[in-house]
């Protein structure tokens, strides 16, 4: 349903950007510079809701889909409205079988706090990442970068990637990203 109004029926102390949309588009703007996208690989990323204008509520179940033309390891990464940043997957093997195939990531998240925009980056690559450095807490994996563009180089796995690449043009690499809203489900006056 579309729904369209003139703003100014709206309460004055209601905002229709999330509380961290001026962080989130920075994030964005982080990911997008130096994106990394090969001709040879293709990654497709979006959840039970679709991939535009996603939006999820407090206590809702998110599942992922991820789609690749040719064999690769997948990893995910979460960035909460908070800022904090989440290694939702890391290695996920697509193989020949599953090449062009809707592949579901074999987990279900919840949307919890905090709440806001939110960015998950899927990156794709035919060769194995090397790990992460992460902290584990409540069951999730944590960076500890707090650096947009720090963030975005690990999550590519792009420390070497172009000295890796020369030596072999097998290696191929690419990323999609979608932009999640997510909500309290209490409304505030």
């Amino acid at each position: 349903v579309r729904v369209e109004f003139p703003l100014g029926i709206l309460p004055e102390n209601i905002s229709l950007k999330p509380q961290n949309f001026d962080a989130a588009m920075t994030q964005q703007q982080a990911f997008a510079e130096g994106e990394i996208v090969s001709s040879q690989l293709q990654v497709e990323v979006w959840t039970n809701r679709g991939s535009e204008n996603v939006l999820f509520n407090d206590g809702e179940e998110m599942r992922i889909y991820v789609r690749v033309n040719r064999q690769a390891y997948v990893r995910l990464l979460y960035i909460l409205a908070d800022g904090a940043k989440t290694l939702l997957f890391d290695g996920l093997y697509i193989d020949q079988s599953k090449v062009n195939q809707v592949v579901e990531v074999p987990e279900e998240f919840e949307c919890a706090s905090p709440f806001g925009a939110e960015m998950m980056i899927a990156v794709a690559r035919t060769k194995l990442f090397d790990p992460l450095e992460t902290v584990e807490v409540g069951g999730y994996f944590f960076l500890q970068s707090t650096n947009s563009q720090v963030t975005a180089d690990l999550t590519r796995g792009t420390k070497g990637f172009k000295r890796k690449k020369k030596e072999s043009s097998e290696i191929q690499q690419s990323e999609s990203r979608l932009v999640i809203t997510t909500m309290s489900n209490e409304v505030s006056r």
